[in-house]
C-alpha cells in the first residue's frame, strides 16, 4: 500500500501527485503552458503554495467527504 500525500483545498480532498519549486520554471504556469502539464502529468490542478515557493500538481479525490473532527 502507498501513502498519500493529501491536501484540503475548500473542502475537496486533493492528492499531491508533483512538487516542483517555482524556480524550475522560467513562465508562470497559466493557460496553454498549464493545460499542457496537466496532461502530462494526469492531474486537474496546478496550485500555488506560497509558504514553500512550489507548484503542486493534484489529482481530486473525488470519493472523499472532508469532515471536521472535534474530539
Amino acid at each position: 500500500m502507498r501513502k498519500l500525500n493529501l491536501i484540503n483545498v475548500t473542502d475537496e480532498l486533493y492528492e499531491v501527485i508533483q512538487k516542483f519549486p517555482y524556480t524550475k520554471f522560467k513562465v508562470q504556469l497559466e493557460g496553454e503552458n498549464a493545460e499542457i502539464l496537466k496532461l502530462h502529468y494526469g492531474v486537474d490542478k496546478i496550485l500555488r503554495h506560497h509558504p514553500t515557493q512550489e507548484y503542486f500538481f493534484v489529482k481530486l479525490v473525488e470519493d472523499a467527504k472532508v469532515e471536521s473532527y472535534k474530539p
